[in-house]
């Protein structure tokens, strides 16, 4: 009797390169507490949570999602008053919107008060991959946000397929809730490296009321070369939208540098050799990224 004969498949996000980072942007040299991040001057990222409803194949923060979240909002308070350059803060995680409404009251209290902070932007795909999450007792908390500082939310869409009537009703109630909205997406080979699809994805955020704000390459997390696009071949893809789809649509194509020393605009890249490209970020660092 012949043995079936079993497969060893390897999911490709197992297979990890040798240029692939852990810490893929850098958050841990700019984390000046645990769980936030001051990169920018005017800004701090708070990572609130490790729980997401979606785990994206691509996400640049896998590694960290795997440990346990040691955000501490005592010592981000008080960090947050003692810098007062800082005028936003960015809220992600993991997703912040998986936290529920006490979690959230307890934010609230600590930090609504530091009045230098005038803006605050969460960063979230809930609303597009889990709109039904977003309870009506949600909404009610978001408006009391937007009625204190100016709120932002910023959905993560990669493809005009998760556009959907069921996300466009929430949309409309975030809009309603004076919510400025904007969207983030990645780069991904085989998901949307396509001009067509990024024009029908651009243009449809914007008749949704939502203005394209960043187009992301694929950050050098583990596991991600399968997604890979080369900087060459997204500069065209990028460059082919200008002139065929209006300004409002198109957002900026960007690069968050390994190392933490921030995001810098693709088409500032200059060649230098074969992959190998040299960028100046906010500070006037001079940096070379190396397109594996």
């Amino acid at each position: 009797m012949s043995k079936t004969p079993t497969s060893k498949f390897t999911p490709p996000e197992d297979s990890v390169q040798d240029y692939e980072l852990a810490d893929p942007i850098g958050d841990e040299a700019h984390e000046v507490a645990p769980g936030l991040i001051h990169r920018y001057p005017d800004r701090a990222l708070l990572l609130v949570t490790n729980q997401c409803y979606i785990r994206c194949r691509f996400c640049f923060r896998k590694e960290r999602l795997r440990k346990k979240n040691n955000f501490d909002l005592p010592q981000t308070a008080t960090y947050l008053q003692q810098h007062p350059q800082i005028q936003e803060i960015i809220f992600s995680g993991g997703d912040p919107l998986t936290l529920t409404l006490q979690e959230w009251e307890t934010i609230y209290t600590a930090l609504i008060k530091i009045k230098h902070v005038k803006i605050w932007r969460i960063h979230t795909r809930i609303p597009i991959v889990n709109p039904g999450a977003v309870s009506q007792s949600y909404l009610s908390f978001l408006k009391k946000i937007s009625q204190n500082k100016k709120l932002v939310i910023v959905l993560h869409v990669n493809h005009p397929r998760e556009l959907t009537p069921v996300n466009q009703k929430l949309i409309n109630q975030l809009l309603e809730l004076k919510i400025m909205l904007l969207s983030q997406g990645v780069l991904l080979k085989g998901v949307n490296d396509d001009p067509q699809v990024l024009t029908t994805l651009f243009r449809q955020l914007v008749l949704s009321g939502i203005k394209p704000y960043y187009l992301h390459h694929l950050d050098k997390a583990p596991g991600t070369h399968q997604f890979r696009v080369s900087v060459e071949e997204g500069k065209k893809i990028y460059q082919s939208l200008r002139g065929n789809l209006s300004g409002i649509c198109i957002p900026e194509y960007v690069l968050d540098l390994p190392g933490g020393y921030g995001k810098v605009p693709v088409m500032w890249l200059e060649k230098i050799s074969h992959k190998k490209y040299k960028a100046t970020n906010f500070r006037g660092e001079k940096i070379v990224y190396i397109d594996l």
